[in-house]
């Protein structure tokens, strides 16, 4: 036990002497007139940012080009509550806190990993592990003021409790989850789908469908706020029209842009993200490639825009691929090093500047 504890702490400082070295360049590449927080907040951020410290809009915006018909209603409460709450007690700014509550999530989102590759069985080098996970360079949105860290941390939360036949506390964090991203009801219902297929014995429907409620009891606190607040409680998905989304069944936007042309790069990001999670069943690892899967389906639904965010930003996603990284031979490590340094350099400093492609 307390090996396995001095471990845990080895780990938590290494990790946070690679969060200062990433802070740094945050701090290097910043325009002088901005400080760290408020330069790594960009695009979706300002809306986290506007929900924390104002609350939810009655109406969507009518005037301006861009956002035209668009409303925060889109982003759901529980990331933007935790920063006011932080925020409050703290007496930080709402954009220092959103950010410090993300450095803190990251330790803990890696340790989340590192246990469910445990209760896996599967070995990797920790420290390796460690190292190109932080240098990953589509963590981006992790060290910004967006809900990925809480998302990210309630969703392997999940996993592990409903591994380790937690079912209560399965069902608490997939409430939770619920209350931080549109895909956690989702996940909520693919948990408890796996879980029913797992498990072969006479508790296996009840306990699914405690997921399956917990999920929609997070959902529906939404569903029901939005509802007071501006009168559709599904709001969240009907101001999606405005991004110019618009549902279709799965593949038919991946086939429609091939077809016609368009949005190329984001179809592209599709059809490998449909290799990743066909690959990670393949590997073994069914019930993240299933859940990756899932996400892939809900966000393709209403267009590719984002899906490299979603799919390839997606903790089971990172966890998967970095692992496989660290099982490489020891000079494709330090070749992937080199090379996930320099990605990680360059996509910092694009974002601070901000690339488009990146929203």
């Amino acid at each position: 036990m307390n090996i396995m504890k001095n471990k845990n702490i080895k780990n938590f400082i290494f990790i946070f002497l690679l969060l200062f070295v990433n802070f740094s360049l945050y701090r290097f590449m910043s325009p002088h007139t901005e400080s760290v927080a408020i330069a790594a907040c960009q695009w979706d951020c300002a809306w986290y940012m506007g929900i924390a410290k104002n609350g939810y809009s009655e109406h969507a915006i009518t005037e301006g080009g861009e956002k035209l018909g668009q409303a925060n209603w889109a982003f759901f409460p529980a990331y933007p509550v935790l920063v006011k709450i932080f925020s409050y007690v703290t007496h930080f700014t709402y954009h220092t806190s959103g950010l410090i509550l993300n450095y803190a999530l990251w330790p803990l989102l890696i340790l989340l990993c590192l246990k469910n590759l445990a209760l896996k069985k599967l070995q990797p080098k920790t420290m390796w592990f460690i190292v190109l996970a932080t240098l990953y360079p589509l963590n981006i949105w992790y060290f910004s003021q967006y809900s990925e860290s809480l998302y990210g941390v309630l969703l392997l939360s999940s996993i592990i409790f409903l591994k380790e036949n937690k079912i209560t506390l399965t069902a608490l964090t997939c409430c939770a989850m619920s209350l931080a991203r549109p895909t956690g009801f989702v996940m909520a219902m693919g948990l408890a789908l796996w879980w029913f297929c797992h498990n072969k014995n006479r508790n296996s429907m009840r306990d699914s469908l405690l997921l399956v409620a917990a999920g929609g009891l997070g959902l529906s606190l939404f569903v029901l706020y939005l509802s007071a607040k501006v009168g559709d409680g599904f709001a969240f998905s009907h101001v999606q029209i405005a991004w110019g989304r618009e549902f279709k069944i799965f593949p038919l936007h991946i086939i429609d842009n091939l077809y016609v042309h368009q949005h190329l790069t984001a179809t592209y990001i599709a059809l490998a993200a449909i290799i990743l999670s066909c690959a990670m069943v393949i590997y073994g690892w069914r019930l993240e490639g299933f859940l990756v899967a899932l996400t892939l389906v809900l966000a393709c639904s209403t267009g590719v825009k984002s899906i490299g965010r979603l799919i390839f930003a997606n903790p089971l996603t990172i966890e998967f691929l970095v692992y496989l990284a660290t099982s490489t031979g020891k000079t494709y490590r330090y070749v992937l090093f080199f090379l996930l340094v320099c990605l990680h350099v360059t996509v910092i400093y694009f974002w601070i500047h901000g690339l488009k492609i990146l929203a």
